[in-house]
């Protein structure tokens, strides 16, 4: 009888393969499966408030460019409010490259909060990871990679990379 059962029910490697060997549909996947157990994973545990000075010049940068500008005018009180991850002098504005802040500003107008655009962010590095992975080793193990990546305790959607800006 389990003989029987064997021919009818495929193997879980089976259907691992099956769709290792469909390779949109497995980065696809990996991306979701990521951008949705970050969001679980921040909607369990609270979603973070920012800690690091970095953190707060990214939210800058993303709420500068949520509001339709590139820059911020100078604060009549700037000398109080200066800090060194924020150029006050002739604009207001983060020192770092506008790419975070854009990502932030995407998950705030998308979620409704900037950590939503972390979220899609780890969702497509951990896609990518399995894209790039489909070049060198053969399928199954490309989505083995992409999966180790989203569940890899410093980088994966429990670590620092997915819950903080």
């Amino acid at each position: 009888m389990s003989q029987l059962n064997s021919l009818w029910r495929p193997s879980l490697s089976t259907t691992f393969a099956r769709i290792a060997y469909r390779r949109w549909l497995s980065i696809a996947l990996i991306g979701l499966l990521a951008f949705g157990g970050s969001a679980a994973v921040g909607f369990i545990a609270g979603i973070p408030e920012p800690v690091a000075d970095d953190e707060f010049s990214y939210l800058l940068a993303a709420d500068t460019f949520a509001h339709g500008r590139l820059t911020n005018p100078t604060h009549p009180m700037w000398v109080f409010f200066e800090g060194s991850h924020a150029i006050h002098q002739l604009m207001y504005m983060s020192k770092y490259p506008p790419v975070q802040g854009l990502v932030l500003v995407v998950g705030q107008v998308m979620g409704g909060h900037p950590i939503w655009g972390v979220w899609m962010s780890m969702g497509l590095m951990c896609a990518v990871i399995c894209w790039m992975l489909y070049v060198w080793v053969p399928p199954r193990w490309a989505v083995l990679g992409g999966f180790l990546a989203l569940i890899n305790p410093l980088l994966g959607i429990t670590g620092y990379w997915a819950q903080s800006y």
